[in-house]
């Protein structure tokens, strides 16, 4: 994976952790099961994250503005977009209490009385260490927004009959009043995001029809997802009691184990609700501190099929993989038992995956995400029911050189 600097040219990741660095987490201060998107005027972030290298580290944070499709702003140095100290260290640093994997917990509350913000736009943001700054240990992407055009969505069944009960479309409609967008066909841009994923975005597609200060994106095709199918879960908040879906817990030795029960293969099978977290993930336990009593497990789960699917990896994906396809969460078929297996090592709480499918041998470019996102069908199924969120960002290309985040909007898909 290619990682970047400040001066870096390449595509921000949509996210990175070094060796030893777990759970990484950023979402708006007391939600944590929300997208990192959060108005430029008013929003707080915070970010966190475990090392599990022995030691207490010196680390600091960067901030890279970007553009829309994720390269770092040409035009932009840090000054333009940054009032006060950059980089920022990082001072809330708490080592764990009594858990059988130490680890360091790192945390930033940002904008802060350090560092503000003076542009909206696509960022990342960076944890280095000064002794080796161009290596970056941790990388996340976050998006800050003015409202200066009204973004209305709406979601539903596809307009293809062959994917009507499979898909699902987002439409939507900026309009705007205060802020006139002069050049929609080229200085507008947007992206859509389902719960919160940009490894299947779509980003860039251009408008219907332009009609006054309305611009139209109700395109009948272009705007359809597959629906997927609701989350499956792993409820790793209790050491003692065996949770729905868990087969047995070996808390004996130096480590912990849970054994989850057989994955089963939903393709052809009738959707069934059941309330989701969208595929993101809570630090949670039972009985100590969640940020610094958690321990860290060994989850091991296995999937039922026939036989292997050839030409095929499939990943536990979702924010359990930091919303990438990662080496780390890819099953392997075991041929003695006749059924794929995975080991994760996750800290005590509830995540929420799905058994997603990409061609063997493929990277994780852009461009190989936009050709081949990840397959829902092989393994989970695909129902236009499914509960999903959907966000559309507004971008627009502001005179002084950078991608101005004008607008968001959100809609949801209900049962």
């Amino acid at each position: 994976m290619l990682l970047l600097s400040l001066t870096g040219l390449g595509q921000i990741p949509i996210a990175h952790l070094a060796s030893g660095f777990h759970t990484a987490t950023l979402h708006p201060v007391g939600a944590p099961t929300a997208d990192p998107i959060v108005p430029l005027a008013s929003g707080q972030l915070e970010l966190g994250f475990d090392d599990l290298n022995p030691g207490l580290r010196n680390l600091q944070a960067r901030f890279v503005h970007c553009t829309f499709d994720w390269y770092p702003s040409p035009d932009l140095r840090p000054t333009d977009y940054l009032n006060g100290f950059h980089p920022v260290s990082l001072t809330d640093a708490e080592a764990s209490f009594g858990t059988r994997i130490d680890y360091t917990h790192y945390r930033l509350r940002f904008p802060n009385d350090l560092v503000q913000f003076t542009r909206s736009g696509n960022y990342a943001v960076e944890i280095f260490d000064p002794s080796d700054p161009d290596n970056p240990l941790v990388v996340k992407r976050f998006t800050l927004y003015e409202d200066l055009v009204s973004v209305d969505v709406s979601v539903t069944k596809a307009t293809r009959i062959e994917d009507q009960m499979t898909h699902q479309e987002v439409d939507f409609t900026l309009r705007s009043e205060d802020y006139p967008l002069i050049d929609p066909y080229d200085a507008l841009q947007t992206a859509i995001l389902q719960n919160g994923r940009w490894d299947n975005a779509k980003v860039g597609l251009p408008p219907q029809f332009v009609k006054g200060r309305e611009i139209d994106f109700n395109r009948a095709y272009d705007n359809a997802f597959p629906g997927g199918n609701t989350q499956r879960f792993a409820d790793l908040k209790s050491r003692r009691f065996v949770s729905r879906g868990m087969a047995r817990i070996d808390d004996a030795g130096p480590e912990i184990y849970y054994f989850m029960e057989p994955l089963e293969r939903r393709t052809y099978l009738a959707y069934r609700y059941r309330a989701d977290l969208g595929g993101h993930f809570v630090v949670s336990n039972e009985r100590f501190d969640d940020v610094t009593g958690g321990e860290y497990g060994w989850v091991h789960w296995t999937l039922d099929l026939d036989q292997p699917l050839y030409g095929t990896e499939l990943y536990a994906f979702g924010g359990i993989s930091q919303g990438m396809y990662l080496p780390s969460h890819r099953f392997h078929w075991n041929q003695t038992h006749h059924h794929y297996e995975l080991d994760l090592l996750l800290k005590q709480g509830y995540y929420d995956f799905l058994v997603l499918a990409r061609p063997s041998g493929s990277d994780h470019s852009r461009a190989s995400l936009a050709e081949d996102p990840g397959d829902v069908f092989a393994v989970e199924g695909s129902h236009d029911e499914t509960p999903n969120t959907y966000t559309v960002i507004a971008y627009y290309w502001d005179p002084v050189g950078y991608d101005r985040v004008v607008g968001v909007g959100n809609a949801r898909r209900d049962p």
